[in-house]
């Protein structure tokens, strides 16, 4: 499959379609981030692990507005950018997407339930899965429901971990480092303010990436409280996050200037 994606990224190059391409690089026994920029490069170019490359775009595409830039996402990466281009974030038309299917190793590890980006170009699509975490605790009681959020809650460190590796994390002034809102030098952070803060924040955003829990620690199933806060937003809403770049996120809300001059 890498030889394949290299290919087709040095084709790219080649044909000037793109003029550079985020993706990862393996050297001296590492794998990271990297713009490739020349055919020559390509031969490091690798596919695994799962990386948030959509952490970086915004930043690229600022340093250098007029390029156009190839960029392998998977299925997580590409609804990423559809949601950062509603929020302005990143320019889409400027982006070339290299569609990665994840493999079924991949989708055991993350429980995912769309593991592959609209346009597949490399690799084959293998059908997502349910996480049964959503659906054992769904079958809980109330109170044991909120005694299970409680514990997990108590492990909390308060790193920032989950909203420094979250690709949609994008607020320059962040609610959850305000005292107001965040009481400060508790650990774990007072319950529930924190979690349920930052999860409405992302309510209408997160992706299923995972990111976060992977971040996390303390080892709080973040994807299971997100992935049922997805569940409600598609069932109050028919919202699904990073799923077409033209419908409106329910959660963002514009006056107008006669509704401001009422208020």
């Amino acid at each position: 499959m890498d030889e394949k994606l290299r290919e087709l990224v040095r084709d790219l190059l080649k044909k000037g379609e793109v003029d550079a391409v985020l993706s990862l690089k393996a050297f001296e026994g590492c794998v990271a981030p990297h713009l490739f920029t020349s055919e020559d490069e390509v031969s490091s170019l690798v596919s695994s692990p799962k990386y948030p490359v959509a952490l970086i775009m915004p930043m690229l595409q600022s340093e250098y507005p007029d390029a156009k830039l190839g960029v392998v996402v998977r299925g997580c990466d590409e609804r990423t950018f559809v949601e950062l281009a509603k929020r302005g974030q990143v320019d889409l038309d400027k982006l070339v997407l290299i569609g990665l299917a994840c493999t079924s190793e991949d989708v055991e590890e993350c429980k995912c339930e769309l593991p592959y980006p609209t346009k597949i170009d490399i690799g084959e699509k293998v059908e997502g899965v349910t996480n049964p975490e959503m659906e054992k605790i769904g079958e809980m009681g109330m109170e044991e429901r909120l005694d299970y959020w409680a514990y997990q809650f108590s492990k909390c460190i308060k790193c920032y971990g989950c909203k420094n590796a979250c690709p949609l994390c994008i607020c320059e002034s962040c609610i959850l480092e305000e005292k107001d809102w965040v009481k400060t030098g508790d650990v774990p952070p007072e319950f529930p303010a924190f979690h349920l803060i930052r999860a409405y924040h992302t309510a209408d955003r997160c992706v299923d990436c995972k990111e976060c829990e992977k971040a996390c620690p303390a080892h709080i199933p973040l994807t299971t409280l997100y992935g049922m806060i997805r569940k409600d937003m598609q069932e109050l809403f028919g919202y699904r996050a990073g799923e077409d770049v033209k419908k409106k996120p329910p959660l963002v809300t514009v006056l107008e200037d006669s509704a401001l001059e009422e208020a």
